[in-house]
Parts: C-alpha cells; sequence; structure tokens
C-alpha cells in the first residue's frame, strides 16, 4: 500500500458487483459458530473461519454512525502532532472534483502532510525511496514484501518498541487499529538490492524509472507497517474496497527519526446508533451459494472467512458525512478452471440485516 502523495491523485479502480433484493427464505439466527467446512456445491467449498466481536451476542450487532470531529475537522491538531516543529512553508486547500484537501508543505525533510475528510497522508522524501523497493502485492511478479519478513528487529529500535510509538500517536488522533499488524523489517542492505532490480525492471520494459537513492546506510533502517481501521473490535472498511485494493488502510514507516509517512485511508470517527438483529454465517453461505449459481464459469469457489464489519457508505463531501452500515465481508479464494496453478481472492459484501449484495 503506497500513498505518497505529492499531487493530489485519486486513482479508483472499481469492481462492480451486482445485487439482489431482500428475500424472506433467509432467517435471523442467534446460533453463531466460529467456523465451518463443508461443500455447498461440487464448485463451492467451505472452510472458512467466523469473525465477529466477542459483545455480538444474540444474533445481535452494532449500527454505527458518525460521531464526534473527522480527520478534516481535527486538520490543526494533526499538522501539529506530525509536523511539530519543522517548519511549514505553504498551506492551501485544493479541489478534486466533489472532495477538499488541506495541504501543508513543510520544508523539514522536504515531507506533505494531505487531509480530506476521511484520509491522511505524510510523507517525506525518505519515505518515498522506501516506497520504490516495497512491493507487497503478492499477486504481481515483482512482489518482494517475503524479503523483508526474515528479521524480527532492527538496530536502532526493537520492533515492539517501534510500533509501540506509533501506536501512541494513532491514539492522540482517536485513530482505533486492529492488533492485526503486519511488518516489514526494512534492512539497508535488502533495500538497496531491491531498489537496483526495480531499476533493471523498469529499463527493461521501458517504464518510468523510480528515484534511486544509491546510496544506502544503517541510517535507512526502518519498519513498514500495516494494519486497518477498527471500532470496537469491528473492522471498519473504507467506502473503496474489493479486489484491487488492500484492507489494511493504515500504513506507517518509522525509522529512528520516528514517523516517515503515515497513511489513513477512509477513517471516519464511529459511535453506536442502535443494535439491530443480523443474519447468520451460515445463512450468508446460502447467499453464496446463491451468487455464486448465477455465474456461469467452471470455477472452483473456496470460502476460506467471514467477517462482520462497519462499512463506510453514501459519502457526503458536501457536507463531510458518510453513512456505516454493517455487513458481512465474505473471503473467497477462485481457482481458475483453466489455469489450475492461477487463483485470486475475491471479496463480496452482503448487508448484514438483509444479505442485500453490496
Amino acid at each position: 500500500m503506497k500513498n505518497i502523495i505529492r499531487i493530489i491523485s485519486l486513482i479508483f479502480v472499481v469492481t462492480a458487483i451486482g445485487g439482489c433484493g431482500k428475500s424472506q427464505q433467509y432467517q435471523k439466527s442467534t446460533d453463531f459458530p466460529k467456523g465451518m467446512k463443508t461443500e455447498l456445491t461440487e464448485q463451492i467449498k467451505v472452510n472458512a473461519e467466523f469473525q465477529y466481536p466477542e459483545n455480538c451476542k444474540n444474533g445481535k450487532c452494532a449500527e454505527t454512525q458518525i460521531s464526534g470531529q473527522t480527520l478534516w475537522d481535527k486538520q490543526e491538531e494533526i499538522a501539529q502532532l506530525l509536523v511539530q516543529d519543522g517548519n511549514i512553508t505553504n498551506e492551501y486547500i485544493d479541489d478534486y472534483g466533489t472532495v477538499q484537501y488541506k495541504i501543508y508543505e513543510i520544508a523539514e525533510n522536504n515531507a506533505t502532510l494531505v487531509i480530506s475528510d476521511d484520509n491522511l497522508n505524510y510523507a517525506t522524501d525518505q519515505a518515498s525511496y522506501i516506497n520504490n523497493v516495497l512491493f507487497s502485492d503478492s499477486r504481481f511478479d515483482d512482489y518482494n514484501g517475503n524479503k523483508y519478513q526474515d528479521k524480527t528487529d532492527l538496530p536502532f529500535m526493537p520492533q515492539k518498541e517501534a510500533w509501540k510509538n506509533v501506536s501512541e500517536v494513532l491514539d492522540k488522533l482517536g485513530v482505533d487499529v486492529s492488533d492485526d499488524v503486519i511488518c516489514y523489517v526494512m534492512e539497508h542492505s535488502i533495500m538497496s538490492e531491491e531498489e537496483k532490480k526495480a531499476i533493471a525492471r523498469a529499463e527493461e520494459e521501458d517504464t518510468k524509472i523510480p528515484t534511486a537513492k544509491t546510496q544506502w546506510t544503517e541510517d535507512d533502517d526502518c519498519y513498514y507497517f500495516m494494519t486497518y481501521t477498527t471500532w470496537q473490535d469491528y473492522p471498519v472498511l473504507p467506502p473503496v474496497m474489493g479486489e484491487g485494493f488492500d484492507e489494511n488502510n493504515v500504513s506507517v514507516i518509522y525509522d529512528k527519526n520516528g514517523i516517515q509517512s503515515l497513511s489513513i485511508n477512509g477513517y471516519y470517527p464511529l459511535e453506536l446508533k442502535n443494535e439491530v438483529e443480523v443474519v447468520s454465517p451460515e445463512m450468508v453461505l446460502k447467499a453464496l451459494e446463491k451468487y455464486f449459481g448465477n455465474i456461469i464459469s467452471d470455477d472452483i469457489y473456496e470460502v476460506q472467512r467471514i467477517s462482520l464489519c462497519q462499512k463506510v457508505v453514501h459519502v457526503n463531501p458536501d457536507k463531510h458525512s458518510a453513512e456505516i452500515e454493517p455487513v458481512w465481508e465474505c473471503r473467497v479464494l477462485v481457482k481458475n478452471s483453466d489455469l489450475p496453478d492461477s487463483s485470486y481472492l475475491q471479496k463480496i459484501y452482503f448487508h448484514a440485516e438483509t444479505l442485500k449484495v453490496m
């Protein structure tokens, strides 16, 4: 997940998933197991973990709404926290379509801070070099995330202490995140080798050559953390989710000098609005069976996980607001019938009350 912003640029690749209406055949249930292994059809296999908060009792879960200040409302506090003693050389508001961005240009480390309703992106020049040598999406040939996971700690600070420091900053921002954290241990010698590979690949493919740091030292060692926003143990899904989008909407680069990059995408503060009765994971499986039954394909579908989440929908940039709905997120591994060794993950979302496809 790379969100180094110098010029506002939003590229949304949205995979449309067809909807279906509310169906009375799906009854609600209070019996929520922790998982299931079965076969729905010859093509649909289930070996799934069911995830939902412990406070989701008797088939009921939280219905939420936006509460408190958005990132846009707290822009001055955010700037003070991240910039600190840095010299802000310029600040202005830029419009991109219907969305407004507050932009700060900072002399120290040639950093940029960009804030909108639900997005925060802070990055220094150093962060751009780091992002150029990490390719964390395993679906692509240039994936190298595994190269940065052989070690646990770097000389300048243990990983746990670094994450503790990052967590304190997130707490001050009022952003709750999951304890399920991915960490890439960015050691300078590996980054140097990966930079050479990236440049060679760009030259071979005749694409833009990334800006090279060339000389890498121990001073460049850093941790690259990735996780996702939560509310009372519910994952909170950004407005744009699905294939092609990483579920981890929070990323941080942390080195001996502190935070070099902080990206928070699709975040809104939430509060309890009501308790609602939701359909059970078993009913979600029936809806999945119907969903895939309408697709003419010989592919094999393996349901791996069904999670109860809060999803941001109906964003209104003019009013700096959005609506939140409870959803079941289904993670499915799709195995191509023509290419047995080729597979990809698909995410399908059902409204947790109505089973309508989101």
